[in-house]
């Protein structure tokens, strides 16, 4: 899994790149509760994962999602002959920033906090 994001360049611009990523861990799968693995996902299946990704010029986890512009999903297509084993990547949008305002409140200097009642 890979995450692109808008990171700063050198001249205080910001670029599309691909954050590093540091940690992909499964949470939770529909077809085996017990399997780790990101390598055998079926059509119709769904997954949930916890990826950790650096961010270093963010310092909170809202000021990486505004950022956050696409997940990039590795599939293979796998006909009968298929040979390689060359991934392709599904380029999934992530959210629109005023979406992402619905689960967070600004505090008073600038400080965000996640709403309450989000998982009630």
């Amino acid at each position: 899994l890979r995450v692109r994001w808008l990171c700063h360049r050198g001249d205080g611009w910001l670029e599309t790149c691909e954050a590093q990523t540091i940690e992909a861990r499964v949470l939770a799968r529909s077809r085996d509760r017990t399997a780790t693995d990101l390598e055998d996902l079926h059509p119709c299946e769904w997954i949930a994962v916890a990826l950790r990704v650096a961010s270093p010029d963010c310092v909170f986890e809202l000021d990486f999602l505004e950022r956050a512009t696409s997940l990039l999903l590795p599939f293979f297509e796998r006909p009968a002959d298929a040979t390689s084993h060359t991934p392709r990547f599904l380029d999934a949008p992530f959210a629109a920033t005023d979406h992402l305002y619905k689960y967070y409140s600004v505090l008073p200097g600038g400080y965000v906090s996640l709403a309450h009642g989000l998982f009630s």
